[in-house]
């Protein structure tokens, strides 16, 4: 939990508390949990929801075979660094050193 709590008190040192999520991005997050004082290491990072909020009202209407292909799509992409930035979330999976 120590480092937990390093990367925590470097991101929110940051910002002031009502722009904390509002102005963090890929970049921002990558330094920070993998910076010296935190000693972590970043295992994985993913897009969690990729493209699909510009394109929510379409994927709410795709068919059950439609919707599994999207999946695919979303899986096959979603660790891409280059398309990274469409996501809204992106979930950071470290390991201490």
């Amino acid at each position: 939990m120590e480092n937990v709590d390093k990367i925590l008190k470097t991101y929110y040192n940051q910002y002031e508390e009502e722009n904390r999520f509002k102005k963090s991005n890929h970049n921002r997050l990558e330094f920070i949990t993998t910076t010296k004082n935190t000693n972590t290491i970043c295992l994985h990072e993913v897009a969690t929801d990729g493209i699909a909020q510009a394109m929510q009202m379409y994927i709410d209407h795709l068919s059950e075979e439609e919707f599994e292909e999207w999946i695919k799509y979303h899986l096959a992409t979603c660790e891409r660094k280059d398309l990274m930035g469409y996501s809204t979330h992106v979930l950071h999976i470290c390991q201490k050193k």
